[in-house]
């Protein structure tokens, strides 16, 4: 591990798959896996994701069963904003002819903040889905629907600079890909390569405390339990009421765990 704060991002993981004509983010650790946008092609791989109980049951904003109509929602709140971001901000930088030097220079502070549009974990090179990861604007429960679909979408107005926002990570994992590392190792390089980038001050994750494992991850890549609660259930996913910890990371105090790009 390399004991640093004050490592520049690490843009030299993020590239252009020039075959699928868009960018993605090398994970150095797992050479066999990357983060990469949503492919419409990824529809049955996400049904089994989304309808596995050891996960469904931790999820307690998406639908359970995930139907295929369900899709909806990321296809016109997620999608969008996602899109938008590589077209006017990755593909200039990554595709050729560009010629990116790392670090890329930062997005431009007199914009709203790029939206996140590595939303899935993939194998290469067979391109199969094996989990998704998130970052969104933070949701209170109390929100109109149609605030937190922009919240969602990180269209969520604001008026403070991206060092003083916080937004919310949150991805999930086939089980047959658990317990080898990746989950850790996605997670500092949304931290190290995008979040580091764009400039975003504070990150926080939501975890049950009963889900010691998710807790147990983020505590291990320096976030803070900042405050617990009480949460009802939806009924679908077994109702009552569940504990909730909300972990958070302060940018300023992250540890690199990728060390410096090599030269």
């Amino acid at each position: 591990m390399t004991i640093s704060k004050s490592l520049p991002p690490r843009t030299d993981l993020m590239r252009w798959d020039e075959e699928a004509d868009e960018p993605y983010i090398l994970l150095p650790s797992h050479p066999d896996l990357r983060l990469t946008p949503w492919r419409e092609t990824d529809v049955d791989d996400a049904m089994k994701l989304y309808n596995d109980p050891s996960i469904a049951k931790y999820s307690f904003r998406r639908p359970y069963p995930y139907r295929k109509e369900d899709f909806g929602f990321l296809r016109n709140v997620v999608l969008p904003p996602a899109t938008e971001t590589i077209s006017t901000v990755l593909r200039p930088l990554l595709a050729p002819p560009a010629q990116p030097t790392h670090p890329l220079p930062s997005p431009s502070s007199d914009s709203p903040l790029p939206f996140f549009p590595f939303i899935i974990i993939r194998h290469h090179p067979s391109g199969r889905m094996i989990g998704d990861m998130a970052i969104f604007q933070p949701m209170r429960s109390d929100v109109s629907a149609a605030d937190a679909k922009a919240a969602f979408g990180g269209k969520a107005k604001t008026s403070q600079t991206a060092a003083e926002q916080t937004w919310e990570m949150a991805y999930n994992l086939m089980p047959e890909w658990t317990g080898k590392g990746i989950g850790g190792r996605v997670l500092d390089c949304v931290l190290e390569v995008w979040v580091k980038w764009v400039g975003i001050g504070t990150m926080m994750a939501g975890a049950e405390t009963a889900n010691v494992n998710s807790s147990a991850l983020v505590k291990s890549r320096g976030f803070v339990k900042v405050r617990t609660f009480i949460q009802e259930w939806p009924e679908d996913k077994g109702g009552g009421e569940r504990e909730i910890s909300h972990w958070e990371l302060k940018m300023a105090d992250h540890i690199s765990r990728l060390g410096p790009a090599k030269s």
